[in-house]
């Protein structure tokens, strides 16, 4: 068990103190932390704003959905 402690405890820091990464520009996170001024880079696509508009309102549709079925099982007349 102390081996597999040892061994654990020399990869995060060989990944945080050693290990230069793209998204700190090219820093060890251990500097980027010291430093804060770094910017953290992302690599994930961006949805097109349409597409993003259009996920949107079927969310919202389905919450209206939700709280329309909630509200007839409640047996009122009104919404107030």
């Amino acid at each position: 068990m102390q081996v597999a402690i040892k061994m654990v405890d020399e990869a995060v820091e060989l990944y945080n103190g050693r290990r230069l990464h793209r998204s700190l520009k090219m820093q060890t996170p251990n500097d980027a932390h010291a430093s804060q001024k770094h910017k953290y880079a992302t690599y994930r696509k961006q949805k097109p704003a349409a597409e993003y508009k259009v996920g949107m309102l079927i969310r919202f549709k389905n919450i209206l959905k939700i709280i329309f079925e909630a509200y007839q099982c409640s047996g009122e007349k009104t919404i107030t």
